[in-house]
């Protein structure tokens, strides 16, 4: 299914392609979301590391539920553009990297994809 490049999507998930691990310190969307993807977070896979997109962490407070982190219960990322900022793991700062791409997955805002 093809999304229309301006209809507003919500990032769900993100591949990096590469031996080595790239983190996101920093995401924001043209919506005025921010987020970020913990080292944490990261799991290795057959020469590629993926992640999920975590959720806004400008989400406004709710008493209702208190104790609440927004960077896993908050709103989630949404928008037509995605800045991300990729960096590389500081325990591999001494070795040669390539950063071959990155496939982020998107869902249809208010549409469940086949």
């Amino acid at each position: 299914m093809v999304i229309d490049g301006f209809q507003k999507k919500q990032f769900s998930n993100i591949t990096v392609l590469g031996k080595y691990l790239y983190f996101s310190d920093y995401n924001r969307t043209d919506s005025n979301q921010e987020s970020r993807i913990l080292i944490a977070a990261w799991k290795q896979g057959n020469f590629y590391w993926g992640a999920p997109i975590l959720c806004n962490l400008l989400t406004p407070s709710d008493p209702n539920y208190p104790g609440r982190i927004n960077l896993t219960d908050g709103n989630k990322m949404y928008g037509s553009v995605l800045d991300i900022r990729l960096v590389g793991n500081p325990a591999d700062d001494t070795a040669y990297s390539e950063l071959l791409g990155v496939i982020i997955e998107v869902q249809a805002e208010g549409k469940v994809l086949p």
